[in-house]
């Protein structure tokens, strides 16, 4: 397996590198201004990931973190995410006061 892609919360907003031809390396700075929590990929779909936000909720993004759009929890704080293994589609949120929200269409 080759990795071509890593992905890191900054504070404010993300932080892309990408692997190109010839090995080069190219820094994108994703989301500027949003307070990202963390970040969760999904492991059976390799373009999904999904970010935590304070604000926004639940963002997705289906191209490997180019555009990003709101699925869920406008509003909340969310603290934790996690896509399930063995439940294509199952995202699981933690959100602050404490709740957990399960959602099963991605």
């Amino acid at each position: 397996m080759t990795i071509t892609t890593f992905i890191a919360t900054t504070g404010n907003g993300l932080a892309r590198a990408t692997r190109g031809p010839n090995d080069a390396w190219t820094l994108d700075g994703l989301l500027p201004g949003e307070h990202v929590r963390c970040l969760a990929a999904d492991p059976v779909d390799a373009e999904r990931l999904f970010a935590a936000t304070d604000e926004r909720g639940v963002l997705r993004s289906d191209d490997r973190g180019t555009t990003w759009h709101p699925v869920g929890l406008a509003g909340h704080h969310v603290r934790s995410l996690a896509v399930s293994a063995t439940e294509p589609g199952t995202v699981f949120a933690g959100i602050r006061p404490v709740a957990l929200y399960v959602s099963r269409d991605g």
